[in-house]
């Protein structure tokens, strides 16, 4: 039988990537396709280690053998690309009670590798409150070491606690914090990343802690601050923050322009203030992509002023977007917005017109509906919408049958 390997590499790394099962959620061993030739080594070893992916319920040894195997291997540490971490602090969450989590199998060999790799990269100071984390069944320490340890990584997706030590040494080492010792900085190749910060701190402690074997229980708040060095990463390109509290961002940022960036998405909460977000844009000159995901405003005082502060937010890169998103989500039946006329209530309209680049807009309809209604002449899209746009999307509003007040012929009359 003739060797696949004799093809060219990229049709014998498409015959491979078929091979192996990427649906895995634990890292899976390369032994056997890396041990037939030197040629399977090459092309194996980029598709085993191209990206890394940990969810919660995977078993704790198997980001600690990862994690070993890529600090030996300098090698294998560079051909990672993608690292996407939905459990960055928790671990073995919903193990069965025969399973052990990540302290139980640690050796004291283990534990002075820990320490040792911790200095290496740069989280020197942290080593006993890295061991205190993982005897709490967090693998925030290693989680940190991996996207540290990772020279050509390119896309970082994670969910992490509010102000994690961990993390917050990470990205200040990224940018190169005067205080470190380390001799590389991380996360230098980085073009998209994917920032979730986690719930409450008393939801988190419900979710994955003991209740009675709490030893970091002060460190979570708001993570602007902390977080504040991610936007100047050289290369990054797309970012992408959910439940991330903008106030002062300006002032945090010490109004420092964001040149790199590209594209941003935001996923705001009920605590979040839409005009806060006007600091951030104001300062990302040139942005070319927006996403906004809102919550359901229907039960704030005057939900139309709420979103009228989204538009006047999004406004102050008019000139520079050519895909903006506006998506709000809905916790009931979505009512006809009222249209008020001038001298009642709030009055604007629409401004998508003065958006001049714009050749993609996907938007809830009830962005559209909150205008005035210029001496009773009927509102028509069209006439909002600029003459460079290619596509126009209305995300759904329900099923005619469940939305009120004939709110789909409103939408169809507008167009």
């Amino acid at each position: 039988m003739p060797d696949p390997a004799q093809l060219p590499v990229e049709l014998f790394s498409s015959i491979l990537e078929n091979v192996i099962d990427r649906r895995k959620n634990t890292h899976p061993s390369p032994i056997v396709m890396r041990g037939v030739s030197h040629r399977w080594n090459q092309v194996s070893s980029r598709l085993f280690y191209q990206s890394y992916r940990y969810r919660k319920g995977d078993k704790a040894q198997s980001v600690w053998d990862f994690m070993r195997t890529i600090f030996t291997n300098p090698e294998l540490a560079s051909l990672v690309k993608t690292l996407d971490i939905r459990a960055w602090g928790c671990c073995d969450n919903h193990r069965d009670a025969k399973s052990t989590h990540l302290f139980e199998f640690m050796s004291a060999d283990d534990e002075d590798f820990l320490q040792e790799c911790l200095v290496k990269a740069g989280f020197g100071g942290l080593e006993a409150q890295a061991l205190r984390f993982i005897a709490n069944e967090d693998c925030a320490p290693i989680m940190a070491l991996l996207a540290a340890s990772m020279p050509n990584l390119r896309k970082l997706f994670v969910q992490v606690p509010k102000n994690d030590p961990f993390f917050g040494r990470l990205i200040k080492l990224a940018v190169g914090d005067k205080d470190s010792k380390s001799c590389t900085r991380p996360l230098q190749k980085l073009e998209k990343g994917c920032f979730a910060v986690q719930g409450d701190y008393d939801e988190y402690r419900r979710m994955c802690y003991k209740a009675d074997n709490l030893l970091h229980f002060d460190i979570y708040h708001t993570p602007l601050k902390e977080m504040a060095p991610i936007f100047y990463l050289p290369r990054l390109k797309s970012l992408t923050l959910v439940s991330s509290l903008f106030a002062n961002a300006k002032e945090i940022l010490k109004f420092r322009p964001i040149e790199s960036l590209t594209h941003l998405a935001v996923a705001l909460d009920h605590r979040a203030n839409p005009s806060d977000l006007r600091d951030i844009l104001e300062l990302t000159r040139n942005l070319t992509s927006l996403w906004i995901n809102a919550p359901d405003w229907s039960n704030v005082p005057n939900p139309h002023e709420t979103r009228h502060a989204i538009w006047e937010s999004a406004a102050v890169r008019k000139d520079t977007l050519t895909e903006l998103r506006i998506y709000e989500e809905r916790q009931k039946e979505l009512v006809e917005p009222a249209v008020t006329s001038r001298g009642q209530g709030c009055v604007w309209c629409c401004p998508l017109l003065s958006f001049h680049n714009l050749t993609t807009i996907s938007i809830s309809p009830e962005y559209l509906f909150a205008i005035c209604d210029h001496e009773k002449q009927p509102f028509k899209l069209e006439k909002h919408l600029s003459s460079s746009l290619e596509a126009l999307t209305l995300y759904p509003v329900g099923t005619p049958e469940k939305t009120s007040n004939n709110l789909w012929d409103k939408v169809v009359c507008v167009m």
